[in-house]
């Protein structure tokens, strides 16, 4: 129907409309897929072209996507009481701001062997650079079906990437590390290194910021609906 279309409409009503356009969306691609070749020719041509633009994936520079993350963490501030209030210095009951300085930033590396360690290294180079300008920290793991090894990346400290593991690949346990451990979900990147071969579904604890670094395809990561972006590295 159309209701809901008004001029006038309430926030929820907003909400509501964006999640039935992403439904929409997700029947059509699903549609799309499900259809076999041979049928597809009895589509009218206007019809194609439209499932195909849904199809198309942008193939963005992950280094820009990160840079713009991370200067959006490192200008991020909290309330302390160390610091006086700006506004009303006279006010010891009321905090002042501080840059956060605390890491918020989770870097998982697969173990899995079709990943190179030359890649993988080069990248870790690339995002510690990265880290330099905006004077952050990031702690580094390394996982195959449990997380293994922690390091901090961080300017001065020479990052000695070695593979712990080598067993199969499990990214729920990635998730299961950050919950456990109760690491916050604000203002918190996780960058997952990886081919993509895993499980299907995960539970992701509600962490949203999630970026898949794929040195595969991104269609090849066998996550069903991912949380958070998946870029491509190669190319």
């Amino acid at each position: 129907t159309h209701n809901g279309w008004q001029e006038s409409k309430t926030s929820q009503q907003i909400s509501n409309q964006v999640v039935r356009l992403a439904n929409i969306k997700q029947i059509l691609n699903r549609s799309w897929r499900q259809t076999p070749q041979r049928d597809r020719g009895l589509l009218p041509g206007n019809v194609r072209s439209q499932l195909q633009k849904v199809q198309k994936t942008k193939i963005v520079d992950w280094r820009q996507v990160f840079r713009h993350q991370f200067g959006l963490i490192a200008r991020g501030q909290v309330n302390s009481h160390a610091r006086f209030n700006r506004r009303q210095p006279l006010r010891m009951d009321l905090p002042g701001k501080v840059t956060r300085l605390d890491p918020a930033i989770d870097i998982f590396v697969d173990n899995s062997g079709s990943v190179t360690d030359q890649e993988i290294v080069q990248t870790l180079t690339t995002l510690e650079k990265m880290l330099k300008k905006t004077k952050l920290t990031a702690n580094v793991y390394s996982f195959d079906a449990r997380v293994t090894t922690k390091q901090k990346l961080h300017d001065g400290k020479k990052l000695d990437f070695r593979r712990t593991g080598g067993g199969g690949t499990s990214f729920q346990c990635i998730f299961d590390y950050l919950h456990q451990h109760h690491l916050t979900k604000r203002n918190r990147i996780i960058i997952i290194i990886t081919d993509g071969w895993g499980e299907e579904r995960i539970n992701n604890y509600h962490y949203q910021n999630v970026y898949w670094l794929m040195m595969t395809k991104a269609n090849q990561l066998s996550v069903k609906e991912p949380p958070g972006r998946v870029l491509e590295m190669r190319g």
